[in-house]
């Protein structure tokens, strides 16, 4: 059996930081939800949009443990390839 996925790899910042593979605008959407909610000047309707914006995301991507799961108790080979690296500043390579 062989699996193979792409995506950005986002870390979740909870609930013991689950790792999930997202498309590159999920990825950048997620990033700026989570730099807006940062901010001191939003409202309660605005951080329960983002919020639920961000739960969206995260239930579109593959999360890593599930794709893992099946595999558990096998003898298994990881490879993690970077296939584009980002320059400082968020520049594609």
């Amino acid at each position: 059996m062989k699996k193979v996925l792409e995506g950005r790899l986002v870390c979740i910042p909870y609930g013991g930081d689950g790792w999930a593979l997202f498309s590159d605008d999920s990825a950048k959407e997620y990033h700026e939800l989570r730099r807006k909610l940062r901010s001191k000047n939003l409202t309660e309707e605005e951080i329960d949009m983002c919020d639920r914006r961000l739960w969206e995301i995260e239930r579109e991507g593959k999360w890593i443990d599930d794709v893992l799961c099946d595999l558990e108790g096998k003898k298994v080979r990881v490879i993690v390839e970077v296939v584009e690296e980002e320059k400082e500043g968020g520049d594609k390579a």
